[in-house]
């Protein structure tokens, strides 16, 4: 029974908010870590040195490493005070400079690894084709899916040649929506063929150049799957991502803590059995 928890606890990543992490709230993180040796760790608001030497001291805790993630879309700055942080995606992809885009993955890469930060939720590959999303928009790095496959194929290369795993989101694609996922459950309404000339594209480029990891949406897509939302769809992850698309590294959840996937029942074993590899 012990290994079989700490198989499961393997397959879970928790996330830290850096922000009031005092003293007495980082020893019984440590706790933690050592009791129940998750998987992974996400890092929200820190600053960099005390950040650093708290992601030391987890992997000395942790006995097998940790997968240390962190959603730095805008560079290290983005959740880690002293670090850089850069344009916004949109800012990015006005510019038509894939070698700025190569750039800006290699710059996010090394801070991030100076940090302790392994995995990098990022690019955002949503492509920018709903002007009332809420919460994709500058994101985006643009509506043409060629184009946006191709500079977060350069930023992804230019985090990946550091040695750290860039993480492409969200599939299978969250720009042509209404709501944030955050609060509700998005439905996209498309046919498949205009999802793979859409939505999917991007990621069907990213998977054939060796990308490393993806982040699910939590969204409704009829088309795909009339029932389930793609973190826990079989449907999506299995039969459409591994199977059709031939994708062969890591899947991480986007957070289950979202309202677009709490309410749904046993979220987190759904979403291991659809497919997902590491649950956020």
């Amino acid at each position: 029974m012990e290994d079989l928890k700490k198989i499961i606890a393997q397959l879970i990543c928790i996330s830290i908010d850096l922000t009031n992490l005092n003293e007495g709230k980082a020893e019984q993180l440590k706790g933690q870590i050592k009791k129940y040796q998750w998987g992974g760790v996400t890092l929200f608001n820190g600053e960099i040195e005390t950040s650093s030497l708290l992601i030391n001291e987890l992997q000395l805790i942790s006995t097998i490493p940790l997968f240390v993630c962190s959603d730095l879309e805008n560079g290290a700055g983005q959740q880690f005070w002293g670090a850089t942080k850069l344009p916004s995606n949109m800012a990015l992809g006005a510019t038509g400079e894939f070698d700025a885009a190569y750039k800006a993955g290699k710059m996010t890469a090394q801070e991030a690894k100076e940090i302790g930060i392994n995995v990098i939720f990022a690019p955002c590959v949503d492509i920018n084709n709903n002007p009332d999303n809420p919460i994709i928009n500058i994101r985006s790095y643009g509506d043409n899916p060629c184009y946006v496959a191709d500079i977060a194929q350069a930023f992804i290369k230019g985090c990946q040649i550091e040695g750290v795993i860039a993480t492409a989101k969200h599939f299978p694609g969250h720009g042509d929506t209404k709501l944030d996922s955050h609060l509700k459950m998005p439905v996209i309404k498309k046919s498949i063929k205009m999802l793979e000339r859409n939505e999917l594209y991007p990621f069907k480029q990213l998977i054939d150049d060796d990308l490393a990891a993806i982040m699910t949406a939590h969204i409704l897509i009829p088309s795909l799957d009339d029932t389930f939302p793609a973190t826990i769809s079989k449907k999506i992850i299995t039969e459409l991502l591994r199977e059709k698309l031939g994708f062969q590294g890591l899947i991480f959840t986007d957070a289950l803590t979202m309202s677009g996937i709490k309410d749904e029942s046993k979220s987190c074993i759904k979403a291991l059995l659809a497919g997902c590899d590491i649950l956020i």
